[in-house]
């Protein structure tokens, strides 16, 4: 056996330790207090030892220059702390709205080094790019649920049904759902739900192409769409005092007290983001979210209506004597032309379109209305003032107080 010449270390944790962890991060705690007294407006985010830096600025060379300055500091505090920066792990994006036109350089030099300038980058499991449409992060996504799809295709050869589920749930939905508060808004969700449906057909084996429908709630399964709203509703019942002070307080019994404020912005960019995409949520389901049982919003949420509920549906209008059609079974013309005679057998006038009245027709019912009484003005021969004011003493006369423009009463009245 060889063994390494032994060296006295004055700072280190055993590898492999419990204690090791958390000894680093006491360890860097004081980092982000050093960046804060550099730059206050700047953000740092740490995660063992994964650390980011987020700069707001109002200009493209503000930014780049604020970004050299807290790297060049970073590099020193970590130096003077007998810890080293991997240079070559050190990125930089650039996050900005859809409809910018702001070009950036393919690198930036900071501190000697050139830097790469990417235009997604990986945070903790999830994509981000620079314009915040987690459409990186979905495509991602959806090959790796193909892969794990793969898997559960092959176990199903020498496992049970047991077995699948508890495979599908950390497989499959332990990764679709993964940091959903963020993404669960993105335009294209609709490609996780196609590939948990192609997971979910292994599952049941069922064939290519199959429906699902109906599948998930007999199988008390929450789909992604579903999922993501329970995933909300759960974040806002942690937080609710914050939600509960974005509803509408005016001190009115209106329709919209039990909603919540939309927050006021001007781009698409802002719709993207997690908060408010929870408030559109909360203000669908209604203002049970945060106050009936979260066991009660799972319950709902899985047993979704499905094909056997809307036939029993069907079934039960046409015992009332209500027709439905299905689409392939729509009425046609001849349908049509019944209900038309059955109309004018009682008195009602159906025109077609090429039979509409003429001229002749209405100034026949014109002279019926008159000679019933009932005055009617043409254009020509609408009442003047004089009409008017001769109503108006009519209505005085029998108790109506009516103001004129110039006479409308105050707020004592």
């Amino acid at each position: 056996m060889a063994y390494s010449n032994t060296r006295y270390l004055d700072r280190s944790v055993p590898q492999g330790s419990i204690l090791g962890p958390l000894l680093f991060l006491v360890f860097v705690n004081g980092f982000p207090d050093f960046i804060s007294t550099i730059d206050n407006n700047c953000l740092v985010v740490q995660y063992d030892d994964d650390t980011n830096i987020i700069i707001k600025k109002n200009t493209l060379p503000e930014a780049i220059e604020t970004c050299s300055l807290l790297y060049r500091a970073a590099k020193n505090w970590l130096s003077v702390n007998g810890l080293c920066l991997n240079e070559l792990k050190t990125s930089c994006v650039f996050f900005r709205a859809l409809q910018s036109r702001l070009s950036h350089p393919a690198t930036i030099v900071l501190n000697g080094l050139d830097v790469l300038v990417e235009e997604k980058t990986r945070f903790l499991g999830l994509h981000l790019d620079g314009r915040l449409n987690y459409d990186a992060h979905v495509t991602g996504l959806c090959k790796q649920l193909s892969s794990y799809t793969f898997c559960l295709r092959k176990l199903k050869t020498m496992a049970n049904r047991s077995v699948l589920l508890t495979a599908y749930h950390s497989l499959v939905m332990s990764r679709a759902t993964f940091a959903m508060l963020f993404w669960g808004s993105a335009a294209n969700l609709e490609l996780v739900f196609r590939m948990q449906k192609r997971a979910l057909r292994v599952l049941l084996g069922l064939k290519p192409g199959q429906s699902c429908r109906g599948k998930f709630r007999e199988n008390k399964l929450l789909t992604v769409p579903a999922t993501n709203v329970y995933r909300a509703v759960l974040f806002a019942r942690k937080v609710r005092p914050w939600f509960e002070g974005m509803r509408f307080d005016h001190g009115y019994s209106t329709r919209r007290t039990v909603l919540m404020i939309v927050p006021r912005h001007r781009m698409k960019f802002f719709e993207r983001c997690a908060s408010l995409s929870i408030i559109k949520i909360l203000n669908h389901i209604g203002d049970g979210a945060l106050s009936c049982p979260i066991a009660k919003i799972k319950t709902m949420l899985k047993k979704q209506p499905g094909v056997e509920v809307w036939r029993e549906r069907l079934l039960k209008l046409e015992s009332l004597g209500v027709k439905v059609w299905p689409k392939t079974e729509q009425p046609g013309v001849e349908v049509w032309r019944e209900r038309m005679k059955k109309l004018e057998s009682l008195g009602i006038k159906v025109w077609p379109k090429t039979e509409q009245p003429g001229v002749e027709v209405w100034r026949e019912r014109l002279k019926k209305l008159e000679s019933l009484g009932v005055k009617v003005w043409r254009k020509t021969e609408q009442p003047g003032v004089e009409v008017w004011r001769e109503r108006l003493k009519k209505m005085e006369s029998l108790g109506v107080k009516v103001w004129r423009k110039t006479e409308q009463p105050g707020v004592e009245v």
